[in-house]
């Protein structure tokens, strides 16, 4: 046994020196290996990172909100009432909460004369916390709430004044509130008040009830997020909203539709599927090269080893040696470089989600198709030897000969 583990530590202390001494070669394996098993891990965790990026956009915009109910923008309807909904049994057994908006897309002067065209949200500062979380202050009639992306571009704060222009009417707006951009409040996005500006939009649409009593107008809405209980399923909430006749013109919205995001991974997948096989034969051709050399090295050791008096088998382990602290090294820093790579692609993405990648199964079948080829290597090795080690390495170490002729 003992004798064994002294062949063994030899075996390592030889690899290691011939690691050492062939640097050029060494350093080729390395990177060719690092590449390869780089671009294996990235390549087969892509679907998985491209369905982390859908569901993860949509989960951070829409949060627990699952159904949205709005009115066509191509339709003749223009806004609804919530009244009916009301006295329906179904926010008791569909909906665990919803929130109602009237949203429009508004032109708004900025005090230094630049005219931007941007989101308003109408409703009660309540319902805004609902689909935001966060805790915000009562606004008044003539206040507005700004998201940061809106005043960093403009470069608003605090106290300053906007003008908020809908047809032929305006209605000068104070900036109250900057908040963090979150879930559907963010980009060009501005809250207002609800009670303070619905008579405003209902004129600019030329509706007869821009005059009527505020009692009449209180339920009027034109877009409505609805998170559902846990087992309800959207489809049936969908039809029994749709059998509502007040709603039945309106569009209706699943936040995460399942086929949908699958359909776009699918054709990511695909495309990068593409650049990936032509990565991945680009570094074959290169460990082909590199490997060239490796049996070319080993051929002369094949040989040395053989008039030295040693067996085939010491030099096989010796390369088998070689090959797997190659191959652990290498393992080990793509695995550390592949995350690198993917934590970077998330970040720029600005995506938080944390839905686990799947790459390390795909990568141990490229393992165990690679232990499959260290199994085959005693074989590639002999097929580029001659039978006779002795006589391939004299030939190898033979001089040219050199003749002379003399002209009589």
């Amino acid at each position: 046994m003992s004798a064994r583990f002294a062949r063994l530590g030899f075996a390592f202390r030889f690899a290691y020196r011939n690691i050492i001494h062939y640097r050029l070669r060494s350093i080729l394996i390395f990177f060719s290996f690092t590449a390869l098993f780089t671009a294996l891990l990235i390549g087969f965790s892509m679907p998985d990172y491209f369905k982390d990026y859908y569901y993860g956009s949509l989960e951070s915009r829409y949060g627990n909100i699952d159904l949205v109910m709005r009115a066509s923008p191509n339709g003749n309807t223009r806004f609804f009432s919530l009244r009916t909904l009301y006295d329906d049994p179904l926010l008791d057994d569909h909906v665990k909460e919803y929130a109602p908006f009237f949203e429009v897309d508004t032109l708004v002067e900025i005090e230094d004369q630049t005219k931007v065209y941007l989101k308003a949200m109408a409703s009660t500062t309540e319902e805004l916390m609902k689909i935001t979380g966060l805790e915000l202050p009562e606004i008044g009639p003539k206040e507005t709430i700004l998201t940061e992306t809106i005043a960093r571009r403009h470069g608003l704060e605090v106290g300053d004044t906007l003008n908020m222009v809908i047809g032929e009417a305006d209605q000068e707006l104070e900036v109250v509130r900057i908040v963090s951009d979150t879930g559907l409040f963010s980009g060009d996005t501005i809250f207002i008040d609800r009670e303070g500006s619905l008579r405003l939009f209902l004129r600019a649409i030329d509706s007869p009830y821009a005059n009527a009593p505020w009692v009449l107008l209180d339920n009027i809405y034109n877009t409505v997020y609805f998170s559902l209980y846990e087992d309800r399923d959207y489809s049936k909430t969908r039809a029994e909203l749709q059998d509502i006749e007040a709603f039945s013109n309106l569009e209706f919205e699943e936040t995460i539709n399942a086929r949908a995001v699958d359909q776009l991974v699918r054709r990511a997948t695909s495309v990068f599927n593409v650049i990936f096989v032509i990565i991945v034969f680009a570094i074959l051709f290169v460990l082909q090269t590199t490997f060239l050399l490796f049996f070319n090295e080993k051929r002369r050791a094949f040989g040395i080893t053989a008039i030295l008096g040693g067996r085939r088998p010491f030099t096989y382990s010796i390369a088998l040696i070689e090959i797997a602290i190659f191959y652990v090294i290498t393992l080990l820093t793509s695995h550390w470089l592949s995350n690198l790579i993917i934590r970077e692609g998330k970040r720029l993405c600005r995506n938080r989600s944390q839905i686990p990648y799947q790459g390390w199964k795909y990568l141990f079948s490229a393992s165990i198709v690679f232990m499959l080829f260290l199994k085959s290597f005693p074989i590639i090795i002999s097929a580029r030897l001659t039978d006779d080690p002795r006589s391939n390495i004299r030939k190898t170490l033979k001089k040219p000969d050199r003749t002379f002729s003399v002209n009589p």
